[in-house]
């Protein structure tokens, strides 16, 4: 048992509680019991937090909420103190291989206490640094080489040296020499693909999540973009953005036809959180959600929800591995490396340099290339057009491919044939004037496609079509 016992200290009202009245408490004796002691502590002095008790005539300064909680182990020489690690002792796990090399004690500023401290060598670069017990039982490693390390030191755990490919994205490429990877420092960007300046973004966000430019995005999310790649690596059929009539307006992020199969990449917003986008509670969302799984396994289909609360390649790729129903897609000789780098590209720059292999390329051959509707291809063309990626002029589109529609037609009256013209649409232009009728587009093609039988008493067949 571990208690001091305040009853008999003077107090006052404050609104509805009682509080202690420290300043008119010196003098008092305090009784406690620590486990098998038993004593009383004499307060001797205040000032703001911290008093002064005098135990056994030694004097001790504490602070008055660690003595309301029977926090006496300091003045009570509790082998609590005693340190957990000795001299030589190795520490080797995943994240650290350290040796004890010396123990020692620092004191506090603000009472008697000290903190106790070791410093210690790395066997992995050759340094030496002091970590308190607190940092050293919580895992902490060596602050030079350690993945979230403290100190910076050139060639050893500076970003240009632990990850070229993230300092270069960095506006200043000085700052590179300056930071880990896993800092949370905000610094400038430059988009590698438009060259804008992205200011003010953290460098742990960037490592974690990519580089989004509000000039080039595509808009989509990190982990939508890795599923994306990874089913486009598998060689799948896959609809992206999926939204069948029975779901509409609302959409599921992937859909597999061959194994009926539909999976959401729950992020962070909505998904069980509070999406203050659309001033909805964590409660609803969870219904929205409950809601489309139920709409899908009428429909006879089952949904995967892929965890990606943090927007980490890692945190995303070990939940998708871990996931048994993924794992009939076969994700053995998956290319991570490449998921990994094509997730931080922006879709905009992937659909502009296909259409720059092939100038005549149609946004609806792009789209059967890369599983993406027509019309969101038409608008990643039009902002790549914007910064000069490519050159989409969607007005010679409609017209190449109006060509390259057209099919010659021939008419007839009464089985007698009486001519042929280029397109049906020429046909109709000067149908008044060769034949005295008006023939309209539709009902024309109705005709070449055996849809029915003549128009005003005129038979049409397309040329290719006898």
């Amino acid at each position: 048992m571990r208690k001091v016992f305040l009853d008999n200290l003077p107090n006052y009202v404050y609104g509805k509680t009682k509080r202690i009245n420290w300043r008119e408490s010196i003098g008092c004796i305090i009784p406690f019991i620590y486990d098998d002691i038993e004593g009383d502590i004499i307060i001797t002095g205040v000032k703001g937090k911290q008093i002064t008790i005098l135990y056994n005539n030694e004097s001790f300064i504490m602070n008055h909420d660690s003595l309301k909680d029977c926090k006496l182990y300091f003045i009570l020489g509790n082998r609590s103190f005693d340190f957990k690690f000795s001299v030589g002792q190795h520490i080797i796990d995943n994240k650290r291989n350290l040796t004890i090399v010396k123990c020692f004690r620092k004191d506090r500023d603000n009472d008697n206490a000290s903190i106790r401290y070791y410093s210690c060598h790395c066997n992995e670069c050759n340094k030496s640094n002091n970590v308190s017990e607190y940092e050293l039982v919580r895992g902490t490693g060596c602050k030079y080489c350690c993945k979230n390390s403290k100190i910076i030191t050139v060639g050893l755990n500076d970003v240009w040296t632990t990850n070229p490919e993230l300092a270069k994205l960095f506006a200043n490429s000085n700052d590179g020499y300056k930071y880990t990877q896993c800092s949370s420092k905000r610094i400038d960007f430059c988009c590698p693909e438009c060259g804008s300046i992205i200011k003010n973004k953290v460098i742990r966000d960037v490592l974690h999540s990519g580089l989004l430019c509000p000039c080039c995005s595509d808009g989509r999310s990190y982990p939508e973009r890795l599923m994306y790649n990874l089913l486009l690596q598998l060689n799948i059929n896959f609809e992206y953005q999926y939204s069948p009539k029975w779901i509409k307006p609302k959409r599921y992020d992937f859909y597999i036809p061959s194994m009926q199969l539909i999976i959401e990449t729950d992020g962070g917003l909505g998904h069980g959180c509070p999406n203050k986008l659309l001033n909805q509670t964590e409660e609803e969302t969870l219904l929205l959600d409950q809601y489309k799984d139920r709409l899908a396994q009428e429909h006879h289909m089952k949904v995967v929800r892929i965890d990606c609360k943090k927007s980490e390649f890692e945190y995303i790729k070990d939940n998708i591995m871990n996931n048994k129903m993924l794992n009939k897609l076969n994700l053995s000789n998956i290319n991570w490396i490449k998921i990994s780098k094509d997730s931080c590209r922006t879709l905009v720059k992937t659909v502009c340099d296909i259409k720059n292999n092939n100038d005549n390329i149609t946004a609806s051959q792009i789209s059967n290339i890369i599983n993406i509707g027509a019309r969101t291809i038409r608008k990643y063309l039009k902002i790549g057009t914007k910064l000069g990626w490519c050159n989409y002029d969607p007005n010679k589109e409609r017209i190449r491919q109006f060509n390259k529609n057209k099919k010659p037609v021939m008419i007839f009256k009464d089985n007698i044939y009486l001519d042929t013209y280029m397109s049906i649409a020429d046909l109709s232009k000067c149908s008044v004037k060769q034949f005295g009728v008006f023939l309209n587009d539709s009902d024309i093609s109705r005709v070449c496609n055996n849809k029915r039988k003549q128009c005003k008493g005129f038979s049409f067949k397309y040329i290719n079509s006898i």
